[in-house]
């Protein structure tokens, strides 16, 4: 089987040597043709276009960065749907709007292509690049059973049932760690200005009812090395998750309003920061504002 991915990101490019097995050889597709060719081997070639990978492989698998990003895979001039001999199934993995995915599925079933509707909810570009991801399953499913050998490739893979759902759970996730990181980032940086060194309250809070993932992974590796991890999204991407679980809570009337918060914070950050500023950094953004009132 021929498996194609789009998007050779940080994440796409493990993602995409890890397609590669039984035999299966995988086509990759990224605007930034460079990306893709740095993950070119033996196995794995480059596709012109995304209606030219369309014309080859039998499951086309995306993580794209937005919405905008996903209708040009889709509706673009070169695009799916731009190949109308495309009959095979296509899996988008990419943290895109609710609204989005219901469009997609409807304008691929008029057209005859199957869709799985799924999510990467964790472990970064480590678990990407270990084939350790968890990952949501949602649509048809028994289309989701057909395929499900290749997505084990990536990872942990849940089936979450009907078109959507994988969608919600993905936004659900990025909606709390955003809020998480965002919270751990004050409580932090009230601690150290009571006189707390960093690094003991990330290992006596890693064993309280305070303790997360969010904690250990991200500030426990920033009090360890002075980083935060590895190829983790900006400031302006988590901002755009946000506004993705805003959204949702507009359509459904639901009170987001922690949500709201953390969105607003991740948009100062990035003005004071910058926009690919990976999104835990939101911590030194709290850090600053205090030195700031400091020195007042």
């Amino acid at each position: 089987m021929i498996i194609g991915a789009i998007g050779i990101g940080a994440m796409g490019t493990p993602m995409a040597k890890n397609l590669v097995a039984d035999d299966d050889s995988v086509l990759v597709y990224d605007l930034d043709r460079a990306k893709a060719e740095a993950a070119a081997d033996n196995a794995i070639t480059v596709a012109d276009s995304v209606a030219a990978m369309a014309e080859e492989c039998d499951l086309i698998v995306s993580m794209v960065s937005d919405d905008a990003a996903l209708r040009d895979v889709i509706f673009g001039p070169t695009g799916l749907l731009s190949e109308t001999g495309f009959t095979g199934c296509f899996a988008d993995l990419s943290t895109t709007s609710l609204h989005l995915a219901h469009e997609v599925a409807a304008a691929l079933s008029e057209a005859g292509v199957s869709f799985i509707d799924g999510g990467v909810i964790g472990g970064g570009v480590p678990a990407a690049t270990a084939g350790t991801s968890p990952i949501v399953l949602a649509g048809d499913e028994a289309l989701v059973a057909k395929f499900m050998p290749v997505f084990e490739r990536l990872g942990d893979c849940d089936y979450v049932g009907a078109q959507g759902n994988a969608k919600m759970v993905k936004i659900i996730n990025n909606h709390l760690v955003g809020i998480i990181t965002a919270s751990n980032a004050e409580a932090l940086s009230l601690g150290m200005e009571a006189g707390l060194p960093l690094d003991t309250m990330v290992e006596s809070l890693g064993d309280g009812s305070g303790a997360s993932v969010v904690l250990a992974s991200y500030m426990g590796r920033y009090a360890d090395e002075g980083e935060y991890g590895v190829g983790l999204i900006g400031h302006d991407l988590m901002a755009k998750d946000l506004t993705l679980a805003c959204q949702a809570g507009d359509t459904t009337r639901s009170p987001v309003m922690f949500g709201e918060l953390a969105r607003q914070l991740y948009i100062a950050a990035s003005r004071t920061q910058g926009p690919l500023a990976m999104f835990p950094s939101i911590f030194e953004h709290f850090r600053d504002g205090v030195a700031e009132n400091d020195n007042d």
